[in-house]
């Protein structure tokens, strides 16, 4: 969490502070479209699979019902393996972030030789603030999102700085627990049996 304001909308390095966003999966933007053709740099299918491959053109067609070309069969075809990437990327952020995750993926869509639309990137708005004046809450969410962050297999790199900022805020919020331990425990002075340190608990 797909920016953690923009894993899953604004950029990673506007999720400041209480109240931040992020978006998770923004990347995959970047290989969006780039992903059709790939396919066209290998060499051109021959013999039985040149068969195979006009087979499947003459199956597809454009909008206005002509069959397409072999080349345009083939971009149809990556794209719909594009699109099945993206949407499970974005969707493993969205189970991921639970209660954070604000809404469905949104998806940003490229129009194939087809005349269909097909997901060539996504994200998921994901809630990166800061719980105020709760560090111990803040840290189990800090949690939640860095796991949002890095649920897909693949995670981009906007996925790995979102979840970068959510450890930077769960250390910050670790310091502030252990401030407050510390205050409580010098208030409440020696203590027969102290009690167990809730970071302990936090793991």
């Amino acid at each position: 969490m797909t920016t953690l304001p923009p894993l899953l909308a604004t950029s990673a390095s506007s999720a400041q502070g209480a109240g931040g966003w992020g978006s998770v999966g923004r990347e995959q933007a970047g290989r969006g479209p780039a992903g059709v053709g790939v396919a066209d740099r290998s060499a051109a299918p021959t013999g039985r699979a040149e068969e195979a491959a006009g087979a499947a053109s003459s199956q597809l067609k454009d909008a206005a019902g002509k069959p397409l070309s072999q080349e345009d069969a083939r971009k149809v075809k990556e794209l719909e393996a594009r699109d099945a990437e993206v949407r499970r990327h974005e969707q493993a952020h969205k189970a991921a972030g639970g209660q954070f995750a604000r809404g469905a993926p949104t998806y940003e869509m490229t129009r194939g030789p087809d005349g269909r639309s097909y997901a060539t990137g996504g994200e998921v708005k994901i809630d990166t603030g800061e719980v105020p004046n709760d560090p111990e809450a803040t840290i189990r969410k800090m949690q939640q999102v860095r796991r949002a962050a890095l649920a897909p297999e693949s995670p981009s790199a906007q996925d790995r700085r979102v979840a970068a900022e959510a450890s930077r805020k769960e250390q910050k919020a670790r310091a502030e627990l252990r401030e407050l331990e510390r205050a409580a425990e010098s208030y409440a002075g020696q203590a027969a049996e102290p009690q167990k340190s809730m970071l302990d608990a936090l793991g």
